[in-house]
């Protein structure tokens, strides 16, 4: 039986025992479940790695990026007597931006929280943005090309082809201003750019940086 793990490792067990047989480091962690199929008389092993986004992971991206298995998403197949190796990865996390926009007020803040929240962006984006590790992009990472074209991504289908719902039907272009607070709407990216930039702790506000 095979069993991947958040930490990117890949495993195979004994189905009678547990004892554990053999293990593959994916670099990617790994939320998903097996499958096998056969191709032209040849079994493989078919598993999904790359840590996800979706809500219910992220009790587990901690590991993910505590074991370094932030890694790009792929299938991987595996053969009892194959010979190929898994191509090296340069993938690695953007820098910090500076924020496109000023910090939100409150009220404005909490409109936008509520689009966020109530249209499912959290089950791709998370519910605090922290998805920094996986395939979605970061929104904490948004630069001001991005941020200008925010209502044709959302409500206009700009990425529809890359993925990403289109919610012109649920989201009113009157509420524009809420619904762009929301990448800025918490002191994080303001933040993680100041500490990025040697300017402040990064657990740690300042109203006078930059």
């Amino acid at each position: 039986m095979f069993q991947g793990t958040t930490a990117g490792y890949f495993n195979a067990y004994r189905a009678d025992t547990g004892e554990k047989l053999w293990s593959f480091p994916t670099g990617s962690g790994i939320l998903a479940a097996a499958s096998t199929v056969e191709i032209d008389g040849t079994q493989l092993i078919l598993i999904a790695a790359g840590s996800g986004q979706h809500i219910m992971a992220r009790p587990h991206l901690g590991e993910v990026w505590r074991a370094n298995a932030s890694g790009p998403t792929r299938l991987i197949a595996f053969s009892l007597n194959g010979t190929a190796h898994l191509p090296a990865s340069n993938k690695s996390l953007k820098p910090f931006p500076k924020p496109p926009a000023p910090e939100a007020d409150a009220a404005l803040a909490k409109q936008g929280e509520n689009i966020f929240n109530g249209r499912g962006c959290t089950y791709c984006h998370g519910a605090a943005l922290d998805v920094g590790a996986g395939s979605v992009p970061d929104l904490h990472r948004i630069n001001a090309a991005t941020y200008s074209l925010f209502s044709q991504i959302v409500r206009g289908g700009l990425y529809k082809d890359a993925g990403m719902p289109v919610f012109a039907d649920a989201i009113r272009e009157d509420g524009g201003a809420a619904r762009h607070s929301r990448p800025t709407s918490s002191m994080k990216p303001g933040r993680n750019y100041r500490a990025q930039a040697g300017l402040e702790h990064p657990e740690m506000t300042s109203a006078s940086a930059p």
